[in-house]
């Protein structure tokens, strides 16, 4: 994996931290903060700011960025854009855009859809298919979702928030997220006090990646990842607190700081 991309790992995952809250009869806003460390140093931030209108459309403004030691190696900064309906149990995105320097390299990707159906991506700079590179069909794109609407979860129970495949998209790569449970405890942050549900989390290649790339190999083979969800205020949504993820190098760790519905 690239520097971004061990970086942004646990990041990605935290970006599903749009809370879906029940319909109200005015607009709703939350707003989640996120530390992310190695080797038990600091190496990021994360936040999100997501406002629900009572129609139930989202929109998510999210930032994330290297810090301490890790910024020292390679200074990244990113930033990331959702809109979408929700829509009985799940949510149905409509425009998605995320942007991020590394040094002076700046990549864009940019999602269309229709429906449940990413129908386009437009990379830039384009995506480079080098080595053994499996091809991206566009049935593969059916019912999958860019990262943040795609970790929008619904669940009856808290319990079976970890009983589902996360089927996501990353402008290039297809992968599957495969979850189960793994244990419930007690968590706190800003604006919330309780148990939250923890799933584990493997990892599964489906299109648009090197099948020879030694890091993809090895998270695939060995990667493992956790992933804690807390559910919104009294709805039956939930969303990341907590993430762990170990890649060929390091495992990298995020917990939420802050996990509050604002004020309007």
């Amino acid at each position: 994996m690239s520097k971004w991309i061990t970086f942004a790992s646990v990041a990605i995952l935290l970006s599903a931290a749009v809370p879906a809250a029940s319909r109200a009869n005015d607009q709703q806003r939350f707003r989640t903060e996120y530390t992310i460390a190695a080797f038990g140093l600091p190496i990021g931030k994360a936040g999100f700011e997501t406002s629900i209108t009572d129609a139930g459309a989202y929109s998510v403004d999210g930032t994330l960025r290297s810090s301490g030691i890790a910024r020292i190696i390679a200074a990244i900064n990113g930033s990331l854009t959702a809109k979408g309906l929700f829509g009985g149990d799940k949510a149905s995105p409509s425009e998605f855009a995320v942007t991020y320097t590394e040094g002076k390299k700046t990549k864009t990707s940019r999602f269309t859809f229709s429906g449940n159906t990413i129908t386009g991506a437009q990379n830039e700079p384009p995506v480079r298919k080098r080595g053994k590179w499996v091809p991206l069909d566009a049935s593969q794109l059916v019912d999958a979702a860019d990262p943040i609407s795609a970790g929008m979860l619904y669940a009856a129970r808290p319990r079976d928030v970890c009983n589902r495949t996360i089927k996501a998209f990353d402008g290039a790569m297809r992968m599957d997220i495969k979850l189960s449970y793994l244990r419930t405890v007690p968590f706190s942050a800003r604006g919330f006090k309780g148990d939250i549900v923890t799933c584990r989390g493997r990892f599964v290649p489906i299109a648009g990646y090197d099948a020879d790339k030694q890091d993809i190999k090895w998270m695939q083979q060995n990667g493992d990842f956790e992933i804690g969800f807390a559910p919104i205020a009294e709805t039956s949504f939930h969303a990341p607190v907590s993430a762990k993820v170990k890649t060929r190098l390091v495992t990298v760790r995020a917990r939420a700081t802050r996990f509050e519905q604002l004020t309007n």
